[in-house]
């Protein structure tokens, strides 16, 4: 027969305990294997190292407690639509202090971005990190409200340990918080990040740089003495009124084109300007046009319309000044020449053939992350199938089409695992690696057949060299496949044991609740938020409720430990909203929350 009691009286409430079967010996038990889909109840206890013996769990601790002014003291206000989004460190002379970034909805009293470090709260007057609103969600059937207070911020740790994070603003993209400024002045002032302005050289080598508003705006300049020349690039050709049309992102072979040369030059100045070319089958240039230009006010278009006969092709455009005193007559030397290599095999992945000249918008991605110093937005709402990827060590340059890969379905989730990054769509999940050189990666697909949505994302976690994740209504693993020398990634279903448990949620989940605190058979749950998190060797997932029959909010905390592979559930109340902080696979984990004391923030 199993029982249900009082462990440990506090001051707050009785800690309790319940067992579904009485263990004999102590608190020995079998570790002998349940079948699959059969499950004990044993809630409030923890299980050793060595699996042979249980334990009540250890009480929930204070982490810290904040000094008062009791003569101007307020009661708490509890902030509800606040969540804590992001934890990280600042390294100090003799120690780290640990630091939180939470974010809010913008509204009343909540700003839109908080950085608590020790003692001290900064608050940035400016916007904050844009915030992605789950809808209702249905969790092991169990909704939760509408709205629903479930949330987001779209920030990442990144280049020299900043808080970088997509702006809640119309008029910027990304920014970061300096963290070395912060400690040093106190200032939490974004620095908000100004998009690098590309000429067209950059633009046909390494992509145009989709950050820009107008990344495909290309113009003809200005400059005192010689030609400057900025670049090559095809566009489209009219021969009927032999005028230069628009840029061309994806020219093809044998179809009429005309490559545009723009430049930098001085009013008035004349020039003798030979276009030479040369295909993959021959060894030296030869001439395809030569023309005299006289630099207006104007600008006029430079441009040479051809047929390219061939997928490789190499273009040499050479600029000869006219004499001063001769004209009709122009120098032996250039003044200024460029050479441009174009590809145009379909089949090749660094071929610009067969993309679409498109402007995306990157302010309205919905995620954000960090890999390989590179950062990486994605869920555009102009194509949820792209990633991008910003160049090394540059937040500033998304280049286009060089540095994004496109899916088969709609990202919902990215994050860096080991070297690789990790590529979560509606059903599959993908693993890129990137190549030596830096300046591209290879895709692999680890698993198919899945159902993951916007709102599972939260549950995945890095454990060392696995991945913990939600797919449909229960919880997997991505491990190393033991067979293999290479690396190779499988899954394994680890929620076999939890299957009826999760099936039937809302009901055991009520009836062991109402036995666990003696409530009427009447009473009912809601679920108000879940959360996620990583502590030591477990991964935590928090299922905070409301009872008509309860004060106080319920944790469900139902535990995977991803060592000795087993499911333990703990129980706990609280005032307020709990979210994980300074949590991680090295050390206990604390949770926090958010309340208005004296009008501050704490």
């Amino acid at each position: 027969m199993g029982n249900n009691g009082i462990f440990k009286n506090t001051v707050r409430s009785p800690r309790q305990t319940s067992i579904e079967l009485d263990f004999t010996g102590g608190m020995k038990f079998t570790n002998a294997t349940l079948d699959e889909n059969v499950h004990k109840t044993l809630l409030n206890f923890d299980i050793s190292s060595d699996t042979t013996a249980i334990t009540p769990r250890a009480a929930i601790c204070n982490y810290e407690n904040i000094d008062i002014d009791l003569a101007n003291f307020t009661a708490p206000t509890k902030q509800t639509d606040l969540s804590l989004v992001h934890i990280q460190e600042i390294e100090t002379e003799d120690n780290a202090t640990p630091m939180l970034i939470y974010t809010g909805a913008g509204v009343g009293s909540v700003p839109n971005l908080t950085i608590a470090k020790g003692n001290s709260t900064y608050h940035s007057e400016g916007s904050g990190p844009k915030l992605i609103h789950f809808s209702e969600q249905n969790m092991h059937d169990m909704v939760t409200p509408t709205p629903s207070p479930l949330f987001k911020s779209l920030g990442v740790k990144g280049f020299n340990s900043n808080y970088y994070f997509l702006e809640d603003s119309a008029t910027n993209i990304l920014s970061y918080i300096d963290i070395a400024k912060l400690h040093d002045t106190a200032d939490i002032t974004p620095e908000i990040i100004t998009p690098k302005v590309v000429d067209p050289t950059e633009a046909v080598t390494y992509g145009y740089n989709m950050l820009l508003e107008e990344p495909y705006n290309f113009i003809d300049g200005s400059t005192a003495g010689n030609i400057m020349l900025l670049g090559v690039m095809p566009h489209e050709y009219d021969a009927d009124t032999s005028e230069c049309g628009d840029l061309l992102i994806n020219p093809k072979m044998n179809k009429p084109m005309c490559f545009r040369v723009y430049y930098k030059a001085e009013t008035d100045a004349k020039y003798e300007i030979i276009w030479e070319a040369k295909d993959a089958d021959n060894d030296t240039y030869a001439e395809i046009q030569k023309d005299m230009v006289t630099i207006t006010a104007a600008r006029p278009k430079v441009f040479a319309p051809v047929s390219v006969p061939s997928d490789a092709y190499m273009l040499r455009v050479s600029f000869f000044r006219e004499i001063a005193d001769t004209p009709g007559t122009y120098e032996d030397v250039t003044e200024a020449a460029i050479t441009s290599g174009f590809n145009f095999d379909v089949e090749d992945p660094t071929s610009i053939a067969n993309l679409e000249m498109k402007e995306y918008d990157l302010d309205k991605c919905e995620g954000i992350a960090f890999w390989k110093n590179k950062l990486v937005l994605y869920r555009c709402a102009d194509d949820a199938h792209i990633l991008f990827v910003s160049y090394a060590n540059d937040p500033s340059y998304f280049p286009y089409p060089n540095n994004v890969d496109v899916f088969d379905e709609a990202i919902v989730h990215v994050m860096p695992f080991l070297d690789a990054l990790l590529v979560f769509t509606t059903s599959q999940i993908w693993q890129l690696t990137m190549n030596p050189t830096g300046t591209g990666w290879i895709k692999k697909l680890i698993q198919t057949h899945l159902r993951i949505t916007s709102f599972d994302t939260q549950f995945i976690q890095v454990v060392k060299n696995m991945v913990f994740f939600k797919s449909g209504n229960y919880f997997y693993m991505i491990v190393p496949k033991v067979s293999s020398t290479t690396g190779e990634l499988t899954l394994a279903p680890i929620s076999r044991p939890m299957t009826s448990f999760f099936d039937t949620f809302e009901n055991n989940i009520t009836d062991l609740l109402q036995e666990l605190y003696l409530l009427p058979v009447t009473s009912t749950f809601e679920m108000q938020t879940v959360t996620n998190y990583l502590d030591y060797d477990d991964v935590h997932n928090v299922y905070t409720l409301t009872s008509d029959t309860m004060d106080n909010y319920v944790n469900v905390d139902i535990i995977y430990n991803t060592v000795t592979r087993y499911w333990r559930m703990h129980c706990y109340e609280s005032d307020a909203i709990l979210s994980p902080a300074l949590a991680d696979a090295t050390r206990p984990g604390n949770l926090v929350s958010i309340v208005t004391i004296d009008d501050t923030q704490r």
